[in-house]
């Protein structure tokens, strides 16, 4: 930990997206299939992890006409925070061998 109590990170990009309305394996890879897609169009961004976590849909803060869509929450709070705990792992300092194993891990 540095003096001013952060912890020094390595350069690096994870990316997150939410996805389906439903719990549906089918509907959580057509979601990251969605995202694959336009991240291929940046193809200089080389994220050390992604990840599509379910979705919220809470029509009573939407606008016409997405208020007018079924409420829906999937998110999985806990596969968020492994995820996140994960990320730290990955991007603090660390020899170089434990880097790839954290890559691993992940993937």
């Amino acid at each position: 930990m540095s003096e001013d109590g952060l912890w020094p990170v390595k350069e690096g990009t994870a990316i997150f997206s939410p996805g389906p309305l439903t719990a549906a394996e089918k509907d959580r890879q057509g979601s990251r299939a969605q995202l694959d897609r336009e991240l291929a169009k940046a193809s200089w961004l080389a994220p050390v992890s992604i990840e599509v976590f379910g979705g919220v849909i809470n029509p009573e803060k939407l606008h016409f006409p997405f208020n007018h869509m079924q409420a829906g929450d999937t998110r999985d709070w806990t596969a968020i925070h492994t995820w996140s705990n994960k990320l730290v792992a990955l991007l603090r300092p660390e020899p170089a061998g434990q880097v790839a194993d954290n890559l691993a891990s992940i993937r």
